[in-house]
């Protein structure tokens, strides 16, 4: 029989008011919607020692980058160069990596639905993190995908576990699901009636870590280009990927599941991703973070607000208890962004 825990985040707003980071910052490309803003890099070598600033930053920007990560960014570079090739595989050698459900394994395009409009032209290649069975891999015709994803969704994922805790996140059993991204090019006459590659949302999860994006066009990697890319919470974010690489940095952002565990002390993040009309493509890979026994979510006590925001997910059996298992937030979640017939059962 699994064991159940209660999962508990302890502490988040009880440390003191940080002082200023001395390392060095990134500024994004402007934007017509947002100014430009400065990412502040923290140190991977110095993370207990940050954990006030570390709590500042997700509460004022909903995402922190960390710089050092051990190995990321050769290994980061080595998965680029493996996705941009399983890109150009014909449709019928990428099928064979397609999962029975989209939602959780495997690779599919252009399925996922946000606010009624289909995310047309984003592609996703989903797989457990460590390597399990259940994924699904091209071992024919690119053999080495297998490896290149795995080895940086480890790195990023076993980073991403030095958080957690300082953020007062107990439980240490966890998981990663991967998710390739390639977003395909888009001409600057196309319109699909969506302004995204990618629709506004909030992962649905714990934590996710997140890979720096990558633009190439014509076969080269290009600088991010103007209104395009990530946004979180309405701003630009991103570094140039060659500073990404040479640093070893990668993002990290709260999912909603830590907002129903602090019945809404600490907000979920919400992001997009802008389509750029150039004709550059993107990729990149995130790695979201899920506890591997079963779990329950306690947000008895919430806000009116917050059971608004979530009752989409939330049975009224669930409102009043208030409480959910993990298990049954995830399958309504994926459920919620993908056509009935691909995702998975809801509970």
């Amino acid at each position: 029989m699994k064991q159940r825990f209660i999962l508990l985040v302890l502490g988040m707003f009880a440390l003191s008011t940080p002082t200023s980071y001395a390392a060095a910052g990134f500024a994004t490309e402007t934007s017509d919607e947002a100014p430009a803003t400065e990412i502040k890099l923290f140190s991977y070598s110095s993370l207990q020692e940050s954990a006030s600033e570390i709590v500042a930053e997700f509460h004022e920007k909903g995402y922190i980058a960390v710089e050092g990560v051990p190995g990321f960014g050769d290994a980061y570079q080595q998965f680029l160069a493996t996705a941009r090739i399983f890109a150009d595989l014909s449709k019928e050698e990428q099928a064979v990596c397609t999962g029975a459900t989209y939602a959780a394994r495997g690779w599919s395009r252009g399925v996922e639905v946000f606010n009624g409009k289909t995310d047309t032209y984003k592609g996703s290649y989903y797989a457990v993190v460590p390597d399990d069975s259940s994924n699904v891999w091209p071992d024919e015709s690119l053999p080495q995908l297998r490896n290149a994803y795995q080895n940086v969704a480890t790195i990023v994922l076993e980073a991403g576990k030095q958080i957690l805790p300082l953020v007062g996140f107990t439980h240490e059993n966890v998981k990663g699901l991967g998710r390739m991204l390639h977003y395909k090019s888009v001409s600057g006459s196309a319109d699909d009636d969506n302004p995204n590659w990618c629709g506004d949302h909030r992962d649905h999860g714990v934590f996710t870590c997140l890979c720096p994006e990558a633009f190439y066009k014509d076969g080269e990697v290009v600088s991010r280009p103007a209104n395009s890319g990530l946004y979180i919470e309405g701003r630009p974010v991103g570094i140039p990927l060659e500073d990404a690489i040479s640093k070893n940095v990668v993002f990290f952002q709260m999912g909603e599941v830590i907002e129903l565990m602090t019945k809404g002390e600490v907000r979920a993040t919400n992001h997009l991703v802008k389509k750029a009309t150039d004709g550059s493509e993107r990729f990149a890979l995130a790695v979201f973070v899920y506890p591997i026994d079963e779990v329950i979510i306690n947000f008895g006590g919430s806000s009116a607000e917050i059971i608004d925001k979530y009752k989409d997910r939330l049975t009224e059996e669930k409102i009043v208890s208030g409480i959910v298992t993990f298990d049954a937030w995830n399958a309504r979640s994926l459920a919620k962004y993908n056509p009935k017939e691909l995702a998975p059962p809801t509970v």
